[in-house]
This record gives C-alpha cells, sequence and structure tokens, in this order.
C-alpha cells in the first residue's frame, strides 16, 4: 500500500531526527558569603558590585549569595554581573521584628539567588542565639533547581558575637544551626550554609595551654557540617568567622574555594587561607574592600540525577 506524499514525508523526518540530549545528570554552583558593613556601604553599592564582579567566576556569575551586614541587597544586585544575570533576594525572614541586631526594618541578612537557575518554593527564619545587640538570626530558602525534582536549601546567617566556646552558649548556638538546617530540608535535598558566624578563635586569643584555637562551636558543627571554605582574619580575636558549609558526607562536589582579597572596590585577588592555623605568622590578614571582611566564593558541581538522599535525622 502506497502512503500518501505528506505521509511519506512524514515518516522520513521522524526517522531521521537526531536522538533527544540525554537530561544532563549534574549542574555547576557557585556560591558566595560576603559580610557587606552595610552601615558604612550602604550608600555604595556602586562599589559593592564592582567587588562582586571582580570576584566572581571567569565565564559565570555567582548562583546563590549570602550577605551579612546587609539591609537592602535589592538596590545594588541589578548591577552585579552586569544584569547578564537575574536575582531574587530574600531580606531577613517573616519573623524578624524590626530593627533587630540594630539594623534595617527585616535583619541584617539577605539571600540573593539565579532566577534561571532556582525558584523558591518555601523559606523560614530561626534565632539562632543572643548577643550584646539581642537576638540573632538565621534564615533560609527552599529552591527548586529549575528543570528537574531536586531541591536545594540555602541557609545565611550573622552569628552571636562571644558565643563560641566553654563557659558561653555555644552548645545551644551549635544546636540551633544544625536543628533548623535539618528542619528546612526534605530527603534528597542538597544544604549550602553561609554567614559572619563570628566565631573562629586562635590560640592566642583562647589562652589555651594545649594550643588549640578551634572554637567549640566549630568543633560541633562539625559533628554534622563540612565547612568547604572560610575566610577573614581579625588579629587576634577571630579567625575566619565567614565560612560555607554543606551536609556532612554530603554528594556535593567541592571544585574550589577562594578567599579575595581587594585591595580597591573591583581591583581583587585570591589569598590563601591556612585552615584552623590562624596563629602562624605568615596567616594572611586583608580585607576586601570597601567591606572589611574578606570576600568568600565556592563552586561546586551538585548531581540532579542521582536518588541519593541527604540523611536527615
Amino acid at each position: 500500500m502506497l502512503l500518501p506524499c505528506h505521509s511519506l514525508w512524514l515518516w522520513l523526518v521522524l526517522i531521521q531526527a537526531p536522538p533527544s540530549p540525554p537530561s544532563p545528570t549534574e549542574i555547576n554552583v557557585s556560591i558566595l558569603s560576603y559580610n557587606l558593613q552595610w552601615w558604612k556601604n550602604r550608600l555604595h553599592g556602586s562599589d559593592i558590585a564592582a567587588t562582586l564582579d571582580a570576584g566572581g567566576p571567569p565565564g559565570s556569575e555567582f548562583d546563590l549569595i549570602g550577605f551579612q551586614e546587609s539591609e537592602n541587597a535589592s538596590s545594588f544586585i541589578d548591577d552585579v554581573a552586569k544584569g547578564s544575570v537575574s536575582y531574587v533576594c530574600k531580606q531577613g525572614g517573616d519573623n524578624i521584628p524590626p530593627k533587630s541586631e540594630g539594623w534595617g526594618p527585616s535583619g541584617d541578612i539577605s539571600i540573593c539567588w539565579n532566577k534561571k537557575k532556582f525558584k523558591k518554593v518555601s523559606e523560614g527564619d530561626a534565632v539562632a542565639g543572643k548577643d550584646g545587640w539581642g537576638n540573632r538570626y538565621m534564615h533560609w530558602v527552599r529552591l527548586n533547581i529549575i528543570g528537574t525534582h531536586r531541591h536545594i536549601v540555602m541557609l545565611n546567617t550573622h552569628g552571636p558575637v562571644g558565643q563560641c566556646r566553654c563557659n558561653e552558649d555555644w552548645k545551644n548556638v551549635s544546636h540551633n544551626y544544625v536543628s533548623n538546617a535539618k528542619r528546612a530540608m526534605e530527603p534528597g535535598d542538597h544544604m549550602f550554609f553561609t554567614g559572619d558566624f563570628n566565631c573562629g578563635a586562635t590560640p592566642s586569643s583562647r589562652h589555651d595551654p594545649h594550643g588549640s584555637g578551634l572554637d567549640d562551636i566549630i568543633a560541633e558543627m562539625r559533628k554534622d557540617f563540612t565547612d568547604i571554605g572560610q575566610a577573614s582574619n581579625f588579629k587576634n580575636a577571630l579567625y575566619q568567622p565567614d565560612r560555607i558549609w554543606v551536609m556532612k558526607d554530603s554528594d556535593i562536589k567541592v571544585n574550589s574555594w577562594t578567599a579575595e582579597c581587594c585591595a580597591q572596590p573591583g581591583s581583587c585577588s585570591a589569598v590563601a587561607m591556612k585552615k584552623d592555623d590562624a596563629d602562624d605568622p605568615s596567616a594572611v590578614s586583608c580585607i576586601a574592600m570597601p567591606s572589611d571582611h574578606m570576600l568568600l566564593m565556592a563552586r561546586t558541581t551538585i548531581p540532579i540525577a542521582s536518588s541519593r538522599a541527604q540523611i536527615i535525622v
């Protein structure tokens, strides 16, 4: 039986069409943590954007950002990467009281994400601890990786001062960080936790006769989390308070992490940070202008086809 001409043409097209490319099994995600020192830099958004652009991953932009001492990231975020990426930003949290921490109407922590890669599913916030400023908060968003059924929970905090070691409230603060992160996640989720944790003692500041400079809170958090990047050095009281964490035993692949210093806004270079070794005389101490902190970033690859689930207890 002969096929009509148009049916034969359609049949030929179908059998000659190339197969669809396989779905991606992983996605690259770059993460930034940066304390903006907002009280000083709130009118210098162009300088902040210049430093972010200079420190950004070559050929790409930051996908997930956690800002501390940040009251209005939306005022400058559209200038980052010259507008080639569109961000959505979450400021503080619904349950954070106005003017908390001595800062803006929704606290002083911001999360931004690349809206071409992620879509917000839910959000939340909680008290992390308390210091002379009052309650200190953590907040988070649960993000769907667009085009997949996988999710990332992005958390951020500006931690309480002086709650890092024995005879302080470090046990409760550590518990709050870990328990709230796990509560925000669902099986199969990945997690990033950025922040200026205001913890990271050195042996000289801790007066530890055994020479151990690691704060109790950091050691405790490492039972459940892994810090994949550390930055900033305030000799001699505070070493590497800026950190990026993932779940311990996560299948996230860390391709690299970098601490950056900028002598002027937009003029930046990577510096080598010695993990847990602050009192080494060669330990780097510099800042990423216009802030008094370094800029911390990590480049990761996340599996999105695997059925492996993070363990949440």
